[in-house]
């Protein structure tokens, strides 16, 4: 049965949920989240029904609903993060989002970026491709020593040390794709607001945040996260339409921008509203992003705090069983304070493809990571996993190590 907004099933069970995502009637296992998702059923209609009428009538059917429906996106993602709906501006990825502010921000030719050896490829790449059109300086540091011995404080000491009077943007990600890392966010938020007491408005530090692994798991509210930028994709943990995604910031921080592409938006959004002045134009699919609105009212309907704990418990589930396997290696701490819905490991000697192609067989996917030069397995149960699938998980690793051993 389809979680609708006035169902009067019980949308807290999981088993119920797990039925509206087609992906299961396949047979295959939810672990790969941190990829690409399956849209649930309520955003599968909904992006039939504004294709549907697309195709019917193109020009009638968006010039009579474009500023709803763009409106309606921008209210639900307010309402989700906590923020104002002035804030937000519409991408199709993460990645578009990353070029568009690390592109965007004006900086002075003094002024330095400051990132970590941990950020995704995505992050790397715009800041070096910042640095070769306008030469500014991009200072990379590790915020830990040990994976093993990670802690919240190591982390936040690590921007504290290296933060230096030249600092005006602070790149970091959320939680690490390649180990499931979880940064401090909040405390280096606060960290950042601290230092900025005694800092000129045009030297005050940006805090910028990819934070599309984290979006969809945390129950967070925006402003007291303590970041100025804010960077997610929509087609993860939110089980949103694919090709979506956002850019949020705060009034004061969009002021430090420059749009890297014309807004096609109507007028009626313009003035103060800065997510809609920096959306990018052109012609988009449309139905994919007007089916936002019902993604986030599914996860809504859900409850960010269940959802939280729910991925919470399962990775801890998987971590615990990992652990207990003669032969295997857990890198993602298992404190929650720590890590998310990323669950990373090593099998020593095995070949990683080798059980990579096993699990496949079995309907669980899984992918490669390297994390300092060594090839590790990354799982992510979110909330269309369940206990017996973590069961099925552990089951099948240990069978692939007893054979192998054997071998």
């Amino acid at each position: 049965m389809t979680i609708s907004t006035d169902s009067k099933q019980d949308v807290y069970d999981w088993n119920l949920l797990r039925k509206e995502f087609t992906l299961l009637e396949q047979k295959k296992s939810e672990t790969v989240t941190f990829f690409l998702a399956s849209h649930p059923k309520t955003v599968h209609e909904a992006i039939k029904h504004h294709r549907s009428e697309l195709d019917k009538d193109p020009y009638g059917y968006y010039i009579d609903n474009i500023d709803t429906l763009t409106q309606d996106v921008f209210q639900i993602i307010g309402e989700y993060m906590g923020s104002k709906d002035n804030e937000v501006a519409l991408t199709n990825s993460t990645t578009m989002g990353l070029a568009m502010l690390y592109n965007g921000l004006i900086l002075t030719e003094q002024q330095e970026i400051l990132t970590t050896v941990h950020e995704h490829y995505a992050t790397k790449s715009c800041l070096q491709f910042r640095h070769q059109r306008m030469g500014t300086p991009i200072r990379t540091i590790s915020l830990y020593k040990d994976i093993f011995k990670v802690s919240k404080q190591e982390m936040v000491a690590a921007v504290a040390a290296n933060i230096t009077p030249k600092t005006r943007v602070l790149a970091l990600t959320w939680v690490d794709s390649a180990t499931g890392v979880k940064l401090p966010a909040k405390e280096i938020g606060d960290l950042v607001k601290q230092l900025n007491k005694s800092r000129k408005e045009e030297d005050k530090i940006i805090f910028c945040l990819d934070a599309v692994h984290g979006f969809g798991i945390e129950n967070f509210n925006i402003n007291a996260l303590g970041c100025d930028f804010f960077v997610t994709g929509c087609h993860k943990w939110l089980f949103g339409p694919r090709g979506t995604g956002f850019l949020w910031g705060k009034e004061s921080a969009w002021k430090n921008m420059v749009p890297t592409m014309p807004s096609f938006i109507s007028p009626t959004f313009t003035g103060d509203n800065y997510g809609a002045y920096f959306t990018p134009g052109g012609f988009n699919a449309f139905e994919h992003h007007w089916a936002l609105k019902e993604a986030f009212e599914f996860h809504l309907k859900v409850g960010k705090q269940r959802i939280e704990s729910r991925v919470y418990a399962l990775n801890r589930l998987l971590k615990q069983g990992l652990a207990a396997i003669p032969g295997i290696e857990v890198y993602t701490p298992l404190d929650s304070s720590l890590s998310a819905g990323i669950t990373v490991f090593d099998l020593s000697h095995h070949d990683k493809q080798a059980l990579q192609k096993y699990l496949a067989n079995e309907g669980i996917y899984a992918s490669i990571p390297i994390v300092a030069d060594r090839y590790l397995i990354r799982l992510s149960p979110g909330i269309v996993t369940d206990e017996q699938g973590i069961d099925n998980i552990l089951r099948v690793v240990g069978n692939f190590l007893a054979e192998n051993d054997q071998s």
